[in-house]
């Protein structure tokens, strides 16, 4: 959440056009999948559904079949239309060329955009260097 903070502070054109955001779920296996207790899927749930920024898909590349079910555990918690917003892209999400230009994408799903490691590099360097408007920023949070 910090990394979409940052995005909606820093780049306007996530609040203007939204955001598609995209899961690699490679190496996630079913075992983590038996972790996400329904108290858990409905709090991400909610996180999701009441974040500022509008979600325009939620994508899932590399999924193994497991992840369809899990899925529509996590569709009964939320909006109609946010669940019609989530797809399973078979194999290894060059698929989603056909949805997103590929500078748009990283090399690993076929994009020509930066690799994922330099992508994290980049974004934990961002959330490393706003560390002090992060703590300012939990000044701002209700108390529960």
């Amino acid at each position: 959440m910090m990394i979409l903070d940052l995005a909606m502070r820093d780049h306007v054109t996530s609040s203007l056009y939204g955001l598609i955001v995209i899961h690699d779920m490679k190496g996630v296996h079913f075992g983590h999948a038996l972790q996400m207790t329904p108290g858990v899927i409905k709090r991400l749930v909610h996180t999701w559904q009441g974040y500022p920024n509008r979600l325009n898909s939620l994508d899932y590349v590399n999924a193994p079949t497991h992840v369809n079910v899990i899925l529509s555990v996590f569709k009964r918690f939320m909006s109609k239309k946010l669940g019609e917003r989530m797809h399973v892209h078979p194999g290894d999400g060059k698929s989603l060329l056909q949805k997103l230009s590929p500078d748009l994408l990283p090399k690993e799903l076929g994009g020509s955009d930066s690799d994922y490691a330099t992508l994290k590099s980049y974004w934990k360097q961002q959330v490393e260097e706003n560390k002090q408007w992060f703590v300012e920023d939990e000044n701002y949070k209700l108390k529960t």
